[in-house]
């Protein structure tokens, strides 16, 4: 047993130590072997020193793009208020179970951006990234011309859908301009009259094999992959301020939807790490479109229309929740980086802790 401990240690480059314990015990290594793990232990003391935390974090500026108000001040002030921004959606909805959501009003993207033809290239959620960014500096009274090494900058916008409007468009004109050859007589399926379906089955009207016509190649947008995918938000973002420094997106649907508090986590491991000075860490997240909005309906949770009862926290008549549009982050800096300037802290950032519940599955 003692040989093999000893041995697993070495492999892995365990603390030479250990081995001299081992060794002191009556077990005899190898002197090269005892050579090898005194210099894997150096160099995985030196990787986990570089990744300890050594400069401290703090908060100064709150960028907040949400239906009860934009920028900090307004958020909050109303959220106090107990405004919650919850209205009924679009006639599209007008069957689902829960037909309310919480939009933003007044919202105009192309005043967000400096090209305002960005704005018609990107999607919503983007947009909304943008604006909360922005505003997130503007709280902090941070230009980003002021930040010396930009490469010591960045930006990280957690999502859980991405684009969905830009998706969604893209499939309705998919099947506006597919072929499609109808069933015939007699086949598999049935005779031509239905297709197959009938009171109890409610098969396909067409063949799988469909073809897409190339009038509707041409309609779609070049700019559907970068508009829907979910890190595209952390990139034009950072595009747009010039962050060259750590950038991606963390997805946050799975971690019931947290994408946006990890990203501010690992901000802080950034930071503290010395390997950012300043960086831009939220969420941001723009998705009733018809097909989600549709998607989550289908879900337990969304069965509700009552919004003096939807996702009320401490309400034993609460009765699930509503989906909703908004961007919400920090500007995170070293306190050396932010002392330099004489910013204003809102708070210091301390700790970072993740996990996931095994039994979530929503």
């Amino acid at each position: 047993m003692r040989i093999a401990v000893a041995a697993a240690c070495l492999v892995a480059g365990s603390l030479p130590e250990v081995a001299d314990a081992f060794a002191g015990s009556g077990l005899r290594l190898p002197a090269g072997a005892r050579a090898g793990a005194r210099a894997r232990a150096g160099s995985l003391a030196v990787t986990m020193a570089a990744t300890m935390p050594k400069k401290r974090v703090v908060v100064t500026g709150v960028g907040a793009v949400t239906s009860i108000g934009m920028g900090a001040d307004d958020f909050f002030a109303n959220l106090l208020k107990g405004e919650h921004g919850l209205a009924p959606l679009p006639a599209w909805a007008d069957e689902f179970p829960c037909k309310t959501g919480a939009s933003l009003k007044d919202f105009t993207a192309e005043e967000w951006y400096a090209n305002k033809k960005e704005a018609k290239r990107q999607s919503r959620y983007m947009h909304l990234g943008i604006a909360a960014a922005k505003l997130g500096l503007k709280d902090a009274g941070l230009e980003t011309t002021a930040i010396a090494d930009k490469s010591r900058f960045g930006m990280l916008i957690g999502s859980a859908i991405g684009g969905s409007e830009y998706y969604e468009e893209a499939s309705t004109k998919w099947a506006k301009h597919s072929e499609y050859d109808q069933l015939k007589a007699g086949g598999a399926w049935g005779d031509d009259t239905f297709a197959g379906r009938s009171s109890v089955y409610k098969g396909p009207m067409f063949m799988d094999d469909s073809k897409f016509t190339f009038s509707g190649f041409k309609v779609i947008s070049p700019f559907i992959v970068p508009s829907f995918i979910m890190n595209s938000g952390s990139g034009v973002a950072a595009v747009e301020l010039d962050a060259q420094g750590p950038n991606y997106c963390i997805g946050g649907y799975g971690g019931e939807g947290a994408g946006g508090a990890v990203s501010i986590g690992q901000a802080y491991r950034f930071l503290s790490t010395d390997v950012a000075d300043v960086m831009i860490a939220g969420g941001s997240e723009a998705c009733l479109t018809e097909c989600v909005v549709a998607g989550f309906n289908k879900l337990s949770d969304m069965q509700c229309n009552d919004i003096e009862h939807i996702c009320k926290a401490f309400d034993k008549n609460s009765k699930g929740y509503a989906l909703g549009e908004a961007a919400g982050l920090l500007v995170l800096e070293t306190l050396e980086h932010a002392k330099a300037r004489g910013a204003k802290i809102y708070c210091e950032a301390r700790l970072l802790k993740s996990q996931c519940p095994s039994t979530f599955v929503q």
